[in-house]
């Protein structure tokens, strides 16, 4: 990458995309790449690539709006405007609508300071951003760089996705959310995603990312939910969660209902009941992400108690099943039997009625997940049949959690 002080001496097209004057941020070319430059008392501090340019290409606007549609290749085409080819590096997005001056200025600033942030998280190549020329406020157009897009296998690229959904959930946990790729479970637009030779991109983002502008009405709370679980949205539609006979299971039912019981609170910042969904089969995850949660999970339960050795200990091979194993990898010993304690206990808190926790109690008892907290890992248990400490806990959590109900003032038996 070039240094800073070579590229502030490029051309300077700041009055083409901002007001002057500026103090925060200036736009350069340089070396047929566009650059926005950080600045703090006049002195450039920092830069980010927005895209490559072309020294030669340049023509009026009003001639661009004239004659895309028989100059320019058509790449795509929406409610809010159509995206031409404009170099082999750079597209083009024609709006539909028009607004004032200020209005696209103030987007572009905003995107600006959002590739910052994307360039400090080391996630920018993920998510194509540009910014709007404003030269000619008659013939307004969007900028960005042109992806060499390939079709997306969900199998073969399976890696790539979770890496982005990775890059995503970061932005998510930052505050800031894609405005059209998934807005709650029940709404997908998969053309938003695309995918190179390299990674999985998404793109339509002309108007920034969106993000908590302070409103407190009940759509505005929604959607700010809704904008913190947004990866976990698209991983679940890519990647739904089955059953032992590869039936897809409809995880939208459980994460409504949490979201019914736990208003305002979004399960990225409940990671131990998305470890719970995950390992009760109802949603899927990325393998990074569980195994980081695992570790997390192992690390809080250690600080309580030390994990004990014992001469033998059980591991997620005694789950007959494929998934189950899959589900529990990297778990053994004790760290595995505290985390099904752990999420027995808080899946209990969810029960209401002595009805559900009876039926809670016969379905539990009988799980594979039971017979891993009955194995005995010394000696001695194995040898003499003994009953383990973590099954003598179940039948604990168990008593509390009919001690909780039969208490509550709206018991129902």
């Amino acid at each position: 990458m070039p240094k800073i002080n070579k590229i502030v001496n490029g051309t300077d097209l700041t009055p083409h995309y901002l007001s002057e004057p500026n103090k925060e941020f200036k736009i350069y070319r340089y070396n047929n790449e566009v650059y926005a430059v950080r600045f703090d008392n006049d002195e450039p501090m920092d830069y980010v690539l927005m895209w490559k340019s072309h020294k030669s290409e340049h023509t009026q606007n009003s001639e661009i709006i004239k004659n895309t549609e028989e100059d320019y290749k058509e790449l795509g085409k929406g409610d809010q405007g159509t995206v031409y080819e404009k170099t082999e590096d750079k597209a083009m997005k024609v709006s539909r609508g028009k607004h004032p001056r200020e209005f696209y200025e103030e987007i572009n600033l905003h995107i600006i300071e959002q590739q910052f942030f994307l360039k400090y998280h080391g996630i920018q190549e993920y998510f194509v951003l540009g910014l709007w020329n404003i030269k000619n406020e008659e013939n307004v157009y969007f900028y960005m760089p042109k992806i060499n897009a390939i079709p997306i296998n969900k199998k073969i690229d399976q890696p790539k996705i979770e890496e982005f959904v990775l890059a995503l959930k970061e932005l998510n946990d930052a505050g800031y959310w894609h405005p059209d790729l998934a807005n709650n479970p029940y709404h997908i637009s998969p053309q938003n995603l695309i995918a190179t030779e390299e990674m999985v991109k998404t793109i339509d983002l002309d108007g920034g990312f969106r993000y908590d502008q302070g409103r407190v009405d009940e759509l505005s709370r929604k959607s700010l939910v809704y904008g913190k679980d947004q990866w976990l949205y698209v991983y679940n539609f890519i990647y739904p969660p089955t059953d032992e006979e590869d039936n897809r299971i409809d995880w939208r039912v459980p994460i409504d209902k949490w979201y019914e019981n736990n208003r305002d609170g979004s399960l990225s910042d409940n990671p131990h009941t998305l470890l719970r969904f995950y390992h009760e089969g109802v949603i899927s995850l990325p393998k990074k992400l569980v195994h980081d949660l695992h570790e997390t999970i192992l690390e809080e339960l250690s600080q309580d108690k030390k994990f004990k050795k014992h001469s033998h200990e059980v591991g997620v091979n005694r789950f007959f099943s494929p998934k189950k194993q899959e589900i529990y990898e990297g778990l053994k010993g004790d760290g595995l039997k505290k985390v099904i304690l752990k999420e027995l206990r808080d899946s209990l808190a969810e029960i209401r009625t002595m009805e559900q926790l009876e039926e809670k109690k016969l379905e539990f008892l009988a799980s594979p997940e039971m017979q891993i907290l009955a194995e005995g890992q010394d000696k001695t248990t194995k040898a003499l049949n003994l009953k383990t400490s973590s099954r003598k806990k179940v039948m604990v959590i168990f008593k509390e959690a009919e001690e909780r109900i039969l208490n509550s003032p709206n018991v129902s038996i």
